[in-house]
């Protein structure tokens, strides 16, 4: 389930994954791309710009089957408080 959380969220949502730091992490807009590293209950562990690992706590303390939806809650918080719109719907909102 891990690998598949983390393909996903890198190639199909890696706009929104740099959010996170720069939002939940108080970071600027020299955070310009980040990756997926690792997640688990508590927290998810990004490569910053290439080279800098980063650790961004979740809103609460989740399970694997239900983090889809607090990575959405927190992608529409990031974009709310950096003013980014949603650009594109998400595939998978219209397959639901």
């Amino acid at each position: 389930m891990m690998k598949e959380i983390l393909e996903h969220m890198n190639h199909e949502h890696k706009d929104v994954l740099p959010l996170y730091v720069r939002h939940f992490n108080n970071r600027g807009e020299e955070v310009k791309e980040a990756e997926l590293l690792d997640v688990n209950e508590e927290e998810m562990t990004l490569k910053v710009n290439g080279s800098e690992e980063v650790k961004v706590k979740l809103t609460k303390k989740t399970k694997l089957e239900e983090l889809h939806m607090e990575l959405v809650k927190m992608a529409k918080m990031a974009r709310e408080a950096l003013g980014i719109p949603r650009e594109v719907p998400c595939k998978h909102a219209e397959e639901k």
